[in-house]
This record gives structure tokens, sequence and C-alpha cells, in this order.
């Protein structure tokens, strides 16, 4: 995870780019970006990233395992903003 105001404008942008991340699902009114090897969400002031592990072993969760994660993240109170 990453608080959202840290998150480059150029990592947003290929967010947007349909080859970079083709597949766009959404759980419980959260838009999921994937690909062959992430998820990528943003809820509240976080962005949230999934990916597959470093082994060859290793395998990305189906949006299907992801959701109730997704579900989850939208439950946490994260803290407000120190000013």
């Amino acid at each position: 995870m990453e608080e959202a105001d840290d998150v480059s404008e150029e990592r947003l942008e290929l967010l947007e780019d349909l080859e970079a991340f083709p597949v766009r699902e959404t759980v419980r009114d959260v838009t999921v970006f994937g690909n062959s090897q992430k998820w990528d969400w943003s809820i509240a002031e976080v962005q949230v990233y999934v990916q597959q592990g470093p082994h060859g072993y290793s395998n990305l969760p189906s949006i299907e395992e992801l959701a109730p994660i997704v579900e989850a993240s939208l439950e946490v109170p994260y803290p407000p903003e120190v000013v």
C-alpha cells in the first residue's frame, strides 16, 4: 500500500492504459485494475497493490479470490491526515 498523495502521476496514468492494465473489474464500486502480474486499486487515501510473488510457483489471485481483500480494504479505518 502507498499513500495516494505519494503515487506518481505517471503511475496513475499507467492505470488508464488498456495495454498495461487490460483487466477492469468492479468490487463494491471500486475499480480494480489488473494484468497477468498484479492488481491495483485506490481507496480512501491509499493506493493498494497486489503482485505475483518472485517464485515460479507463485500465483496471482483471481478477482474472485481478491474480492474479499478489496472489500476488507474498504473497512479499514485509515488515520486522518496529519497537518
